[in-house]
């Protein structure tokens, strides 16, 4: 490929989304390839805003314009349409415990979990015996299943030191967890949110090409600390990445991991999920033993730093060519730390000073150039997840 200036390029890399030629000419009046929409009014510094065909009318908006999910054809999709606004969505994602519709009316009409019989003061065990509220999470098993004590977290405790990119002391965060590889040490960070379970980042389990790392399942380690110092090490035995995970649009950018046995409560507890939303201008805190500062190579310790909520109407003028979904929130520009590659997956914490409880509010996606003043980093919104994590954790033991 000759470019506008005379450089010459390999013709494959015309039009494949990377600048090859100094002007940039190889990358300009391009048009989507076969098997790809184009969105109609979208534009990249490369030509239209190409998707792949699966994006077409799939519930979730992606093109700049919105024109991915305009003048679908429901019936002819075999999708479920929405009650108010039209919207398609597939049959799987009805009755999942997202809300999709804005009206809620893919969630309507759902067989609820099963009703028990126990008053206002009380709540079910998994046998589907009643014991008291104030029994459920004291620290001692009241059911006879001990599920009274199975999925409970530790964000009450409180703590007070919120850092900028300073090393973290032990304990200080008794959730963190790092996800690790042979030969690759730490890879991702996690959180643990139940005894058995962490939350992580959709894209930490794919490849540099987007394929999911199978191979890598029998040799995933997660790390935990212990309040000696030490760790504890866990075989992970199931990742569950979200079934509409994008990672083209890096969308809907979370899994579940599994752990070949359950985490000890004196040695690390479980985060809280998200109860309440975050309001932009707020403070929240970030952790992990990714790069710390300019320079490459992960930190030894655990890092943490605070990092200021914006609108996401905000963030998308940082990112004009990608879309900021309702499953994202940002980060970063106004705190004094950002989150960078080997933080992905950790979480984002935030505290709730009247209810005074930490609790998972994001997962550390993508965005963040790890330079100071760079553009905010996106986080995956726990929240919207919430149902969803609680049901397969539910379901899946």
């Amino acid at each position: 490929f000759r470019c506008s200036n005379g450089q010459c390029v390999d013709g494959t890399k015309a039009c494949d989304g990377f600048y090859d030629c100094q002007d940039r000419s190889d990358e300009q009046q391009c048009r989507c390839p076969d098997g790809q929409f184009e969105c109609h009014n979208s534009t990249t510094s490369s030509g239209p805003q190409c998707l792949p065909i699966t994006s077409r009318c799939d519930g979730a908006k992606q093109c700049l314009d919105g024109s991915d999910e305009t003048e679908c054809n429901c019936a002819d999709l075999s999708r479920f349409r929405c009650k108010s606004g039209g919207k398609c969505l597939s049959m799987e994602f009805v009755c999942d415990g997202h809300k999709d519709c804005s009206d809620n009316s893919d969630e309507e009409s759902c067989s609820e979990y099963k009703q028990y019989n126990c008053t206002a003061s009380e709540r079910p065990c998994f046998d589907y015996t009643c014991i008291s509220n104030t029994s459920w999470c004291d620290g001692s098993d009241d059911c006879a299943d001990g599920s009274d004590e199975a999925n409970c977290c530790d964000g009450r405790r409180i703590y007070t030191r919120i850092l900028g990119g300073r090393t973290s002391r032990d304990r200080t965060w008794p959730w963190m967890t790092s996800l690790t590889l042979p030969g690759m040490n730490h890879v991702c960070g996690a959180t643990l949110v139940r005894p058995q379970w962490l939350i992580s980042a959709a894209h930490c389990f794919h490849d540099n090409f987007g394929f999911y790392r199978r191979e890598g399942l029998g040799i995933w380690t997660a790390r935990l600390r212990t309040g000696s110092g030490g760790t504890m090490e866990y075989n992970v035995s199931e990742v569950y990445i979200h079934p509409r995970y994008n990672p083209e649009a890096v969308d809907f950018d979370i899994a579940l991991v599994k752990l070949n046995g359950r985490v000890r409560s004196f040695n690390a507890e479980p985060l809280c999920l998200p109860t309440f939303d975050i309001d932009p201008g707020s403070y929240c805190v970030i952790a992990g033993w990714g790069v710390s500062g300019e320079h490459r190579g992960g930190a030894r310790k655990l890092q943490e730093g605070s990092v200021r909520v914006i609108e996401r109407s905000t963030c998308q003028r940082y990112y004009p060519y990608h879309v900021i979904s309702d499953r994202m929130m940002c980060a970063g520009r106004g705190g004094t730390v950002d989150a960078c590659s080997g933080d992905s997956g950790g979480p984002m914490m935030c505290w709730h000073p009247q209810r005074r409880q930490w609790q998972l509010s994001g997962v550390t996606s993508w965005g963040s150039s790890c330079k100071p003043h760079s553009a905010p980093g996106v986080y995956t919104d726990v929240r919207y997840f919430s149902k969803w994590a609680k049901r397969q954790m539910d379901e899946l033991g």
